[in-house]
């Protein structure tokens, strides 16, 4: 008989949304400890890392948040491109560590990649 769901996928389903849940609800350690959890069982998901990234710097942890930040910019399967927050976050972070010039550079590097879309058609503020 073919099973239709693992216990593996079971947990990492159970772990990635009870973690968004979290992050949802400002819930930042607890989500943090989850997502470390699952980071052990897929340690080159993306998804996770970005959630990480997000979830230690919300809860102030930003020599951590730092660390995710950087591994998640080292995976090939990453581009920053498509997710602009990575440099607000990035900046946030070597702000709160007192990296001031570097978190200028960063928030930069972010406002250079949200400024091409907010002038495409349909994007016009008013």
């Amino acid at each position: 008989m073919m099973k239709l769901f693992s216990a593996d996928s079971i947990c990492y389903g159970w772990l990635y949304k009870q973690s968004y849940l979290y992050l949802q609800y400002g819930k930042y350690d607890s989500a943090l400890t989850l997502l470390q959890a699952l980071h052990g069982l897929l340690a080159n998901d993306i998804q996770v890392l970005k959630m990480l990234c997000y979830a230690s710097t919300r809860a102030k942890q930003f020599e951590l948040a730092q660390g995710y930040l950087a591994k998640l910019a080292n995976n090939p399967a990453f581009e920053p491109g498509l997710w602009p927050q990575y440099y607000l976050l990035y900046s946030q972070v070597l702000h709160a560590l007192n990296e001031t010039s570097r978190a200028r550079a960063m928030l930069q590097h972010y406002q250079q990649q949200i400024s091409p879309q907010e002038n495409q058609p349909g994007n016009a503020a008013g």
